[in-house]
């Protein structure tokens, strides 16, 4: 017999006005349905706070890889926009430099090729 299938015969033939034994297996089966109410709903609770804790984590991980992103980005600009000649230089075979968009399209164009 499954827990179930005992509550239903405690539902279905235990009488308090019969026996004292019905009156405590009535009393049982209240206790187990709220146990298992109060299981069912930390199962649910619990399920919803991990899945959210995780999805926080990943959040703030990819957060961290966003700053780290914007930096190196930033870095790259600061480079590329420094008043400074020469800063950074890039040439193709023929010895002729880029700047700016030319330059962004200079390396994304030798990234492709390795």
């Amino acid at each position: 017999m499954t827990p179930e299938e005992a509550l239903l015969y405690v539902d279905s033939y235990a009488d308090p006005k019969r026996d004292s034994h019905s009156a405590v297996l009535i009393t049982l089966a209240a206790e187990v349905r709220r146990q298992h109410a109060q299981i069912e709903y930390m199962r649910q609770t619990t399920t919803g706070r991990v899945s959210a804790e995780l999805h926080e984590a990943a959040l703030a991980e990819k957060d961290a890889e966003i700053e780290r992103l914007r930096a190196n980005a930033e870095r790259y600009r600061w480079l590329r926009d420094s008043s400074t000649p020469y800063s950074l230089f890039v040439t193709n075979k023929y010895v002729q430099p880029f700047y700016g968009a030319d330059l962004d399209a200079a390396i994304d164009s030798a990234r492709s090729k390795t």
